[in-house]
């Protein structure tokens, strides 16, 4: 009853789930995201592995060390956030290696 409003305004549409769920370490997504969206920007290929990374350097700036940052965090997040691989065709920017730790 008390969770009535969030649970009625759930999109019902998405029908492979089972029940609503949350992400437990909201900010670390959204800096990851944010991490993601600069680097395609910059047309740096980015891996599963590299993204991994990323996440358990922010979750430690952050101050979570119960953050794994395992695989099957990796798929529910690029589940949550639409996003996909893709092959990047053409030629790419040169990128520093500066660009890429940041």
């Amino acid at each position: 009853m008390k969770n009535r409003d969030k649970l009625q305004n759930y999109d019902s549409s998405n029908s492979c789930s089972k029940r609503l769920r949350t992400c437990v370490y909201e900010d670390v997504d959204a800096a990851v995201l944010k991490w993601i969206h600069t680097m395609r920007d910059k047309n740096v290929p980015i891996s599963g592995p590299f993204v991994i990374e990323k996440a358990l350097q922010v979750a430690k700036a952050l101050g979570y060390d119960q953050f794994l940052g395992s695989n099957g965090w990796l798929e529910k997040f690029k589940k949550r956030h639409g996003i996909v691989a893709k092959v990047q065709s053409g030629e790419s920017k040169d990128v520093d290696d500066i660009d890429i730790k940041n």
